[in-house]
C-alpha cells in the first residue's frame, strides 16, 4: 500500500493491534486498566530480611489460619464467582475498546492531514507522492488513475468532476471525443494546449458511471487544492454541474449558477458544461461559448 494512504486506515490498524494486546494481557490475568489521572502510587520501601510485618509481630504465629484456609473470593458460590469473572471481563473489555478508540481519536487529531501533497512544489512531484493512491475505494475498480496534465503554469484550468471510462484506460483527462471537442474550444479561444491544464476533482473512475460521492471528494480535494497551488492559474473553468456541486458543497447550486463567475482558492472561476454534455446535447453549444466568451474577456484574448 503506498505511503500516502490516508490516516484513518493507519489509526484504525493501530488501534486495532492496541486492542488486540490489551484483551491478551486479560488473558493472561489483567484485571485493571491504569487511568492517566490517577496514577499508581510508588511502591514502599521493603521491610528488612529479619523485619517482621507489624501484624505479626502483635498476633501469636499459631492464631494466624493455614494459608489454605485464608479468607479469599474462591469461597463465595462457584454461580457468583463465575457471573463476576465474567461481568469483570465484559467491563474491561468495553475499557479496552473505549481506551484503543481514545488513542486512535487523540492521533487523528494531533497528526496533520495530507501534509505530503501540500508540500509539492511541481505537479510531477505531487504525482509521485500519490503513487499508487489508496484513499478511498475506487481505487479498487479503476484502470489508471487521471492524475491531469498541461502546463505547470497554465493561464487556464480545466476541471470536470470523474475520469470517464476512455480516460480511465488512457491515463488522460478528457481523453476521446470530449478531448476533441475541448481543442476545438481552446482554438476557438486562440489558446494552445501549452496554456491550459486539464485535470478533475475526483480523480479515479467509478463503476458504474454516476456523480462522486461527497466522501471521495473529500479524500481527492486536497489532491485538486495542490494542483492549484502548483498551476496557479489565472482562471479556473468548471465543466458541468457535477464538478461545480463538489467545489462548492456548501452552497445550494441551480442551473442558473452557469456562467457566473465564482472564486475557488483565491482564483476566478467560471462554470460551464462539460464536454459529454455538449456532444449528447449540441444545442448547448452556444450557451457554453457564451461563458468562454466571459473567460476571454477576463484574460484580454482578442
Amino acid at each position: 500500500m503506498s505511503g500516502v494512504q490516508s490516516d484513518e486506515m493507519l489509526l484504525q490498524e493501530l488501534a486495532g493491534d492496541l486492542a488486540a494486546w490489551l484483551r491478551r494481557q486479560s488473558e493472561l490475568g489483567l484485571t485493571t486498566l491504569a487511568r492517566r489521572e490517577a496514577p499508581r502510587p510508588a511502591a514502599a520501601r521493603s521491610s528488612a530480611p529479619n523485619e517482621r510485618p507489624p501484624q505479626q509481630q502483635v498476633s501469636p504465629p499459631q492464631s494466624q489460619p493455614p494459608l489454605a484456609a485464608a479468607p479469599s473470593r474462591s469461597a463465595a458460590p462457584a454461580g457468583a464467582s463465575a457471573a463476576s469473572s465474567a461481568g469483570s471481563n465484559e467491563a474491561i473489555g468495553r475499557r479496552m475498546e473505549e481506551f484503543a478508540q481514545s488513542v486512535s481519536q487523540t492521533l487523528s487529531s494531533n497528526r496533520p492531514r495530507d501534509a505530503a501533497p501540500q508540500r509539492a512544489t511541481t505537479q510531477a512531484a505531487l504525482r509521485a507522492q500519490l503513487g499508487d493512491c489508496q484513499r478511498c475505494p475506487l481505487c479498487d475498480d479503476r484502470t489508471k488513475l487521471v492524475f491531469g496534465e498541461g502546463a505547470e503554469r497554465p493561464r487556464i484550468m480545466f476541471v470536470g468532476d470523474m475520469p470517464t471510462a476512455e480516460e480511465d484506460r488512457t491515463g488522460t483527462p478528457l481523453a476521446g471525443a470530449e478531448g476533441e471537442l475541448l481543442g476545438k474550444m481552446l482554438q476557438a479561444m486562440k489558446l494552445t494546449p501549452e496554456q491550459v491544464y486539464l485535470t478533475s476533482v475526483v480523480k479515479c473512475r467509478s463503476t458504474p458511471a454516476r456523480r462522486p460521492h461527497p466522501e471521495e471528494v473529500r479524500r481527492c480535494r486536497p489532491v485538486l487544492a495542490a494542483q492549484i497551488r502548483i498551476a496557479e492559474p489565472e482562471v479556473i473553468v468548471v465543466l458541468g454541474g457535477a464538478a461545480l456541486a463538489a467545489l462548492k458543497p456548501d452552497e445550494t447550486l441551480t442551473a442558473e449558477d452557469r456562467g457566473k463567475w465564482m472564486e475557488l482558492h483565491g482564483v476566478p472561476m467560471m462554470p460551464t458544461f462539460h464536454p459529454t454534455l455538449l456532444l449528447q446535447k449540441p444545442e448547448l453549444k452556444k450557451a457554453a461559448w457564451q461563458d468562454l466568451q466571459q473567460v476571454m474577456k477576463r484574460l484580454a484574448l482578442s
